[in-house]
């Protein structure tokens, strides 16, 4: 099933070679893909640094330093950001080894491994990391993402809840402990911790729309326009409806959805995720993709409406068209 599209918001290294001697009489023994691929994208990754003066110079001061583990952290980042984050995870790997103990080192070889769609791995390492005696609030934060991503959400549940217990302020642990919930179906209580979330940190923006979504995956008395109200704090008012109508459509709400995108392409009509979802709908429910026909407002009749509502025969003030942005609640 295709993915819908939700607009504006998204919630942390040497290379070994050897010399081999050619025996003539020995059959070559066959390479392993794996070897092969490496091999392959060690040669690319060089190309790549050759038209890079700053991996050229990280590459020759780590061949002088080779035990410096901030020119292989460094040198690693520059990998990762050309393409290449396999070769950016051997050097963080390699640079474990001169400092075992590292947290930073730690998380960033779990997060390297889910950013190759390995969880299952990364939750292995960042395990390992966390049953450590002291342990701090941030290696249990990244084993209950991992654990989330590899689709163990009990266990993720368990790791966040360790997270907050040892953090207890943290927006981030209470976002992350929310929308764990949130995604195994537990509105009401993802909504209380998303809430929380906001009370430390109103800038949270991946909280509002984590809590957006939990607004109305709630069964009993789901809250689509106070969902468009967090949503509208954070992205502007056409990006709040299809953000909405995204939530509906994972919930086969597809009527409903539509009316949403209909809300967006009213005030953009230009607003691609809205189109591009509206022909995700269309395929779901077997109907046109079509939009309802917006009256546009005249400039005379605008006008006229402003002059009237200036000097005493205006709408009053509590009308229900109101911008989102003016419903927000937080």
């Amino acid at each position: 099933m295709r993915s819908c599209i939700i607009f504006g918001l998204a919630g942390m290294w040497v290379l070994c070679c050897g010399c081999a001697k050619r025996v003539a009489a020995i059959p070559v023994k066959a390479v392993p893909a794996s070897q092969t691929v490496f091999a392959r994208q060690v040669r690319e990754a060089r190309i790549a640094g050759e038209g890079n003066q700053e991996i050229r110079v990280l590459r020759q001061r780590l061949a002088v330093e080779p035990g410096s583990i901030d020119l292989r952290m460094e040198l690693a980042k520059h990998y990762e950001n050309a393409g290449y984050p396999d070769l950016a995870l051997e050097h963080v790997r390699l640079a474990r080894n001169f400092d075992r103990g590292s947290a930073q080192l730690t998380i960033e070889e779990a997060r390297l491994l889910m950013k190759q769609d390995l969880p299952d791995e990364a939750a292995k390492v960042l395990r390992a990391a966390a049953e450590a005696p002291g342990a701090a609030a941030e290696m249990h934060a990244w084993l209950g993402i991992a654990l989330d991503e590899a689709g163990d959400l009990a266990g993720g549940e368990a790791a966040h809840r360790q997270a907050l217990a040892l953090a207890p302020d943290d927006d981030t642990i209470l976002n992350n402990l929310g929308y764990n919930l949130y995604r195994q179906g537990r509105p009401e209580e993802a909504i209380r911790y998303l809430e929380s979330a906001l009370a430390q940190n109103r800038e949270n923006a991946l909280a509002r729309s984590n809590l957006a979504r939990a607004m109305v995956a709630r069964a009993a008395t789901p809250d689509a326009a106070g969902a468009v109200a967090h949503w509208s704090a954070a992205v502007d008012p056409a990006s709040a409806h299809n953000n909405l109508a995204a939530a509906l459509i994972e919930q086969g709400s597809y009527e409903q959805a539509r009316r949403e995108l209909n809300a967006a392409l009213a005030i953009e009509r230009k607003h691609l995720a809205a189109w591009n979802n509206l022909r995700l709908v269309s395929e779901l429910d077997g109907q046109p993709a079509t939009v309802l026909a917006v009256r546009r407002t005249g400039r005379w009749q605008r006008f006229a409406g402003f002059w009237k509502h200036a000097f005493g025969g205006g709408e009053p003030s509590g009308n229900t068209n109101e911008s989102p942005n003016q419903r927000a609640s937080r």
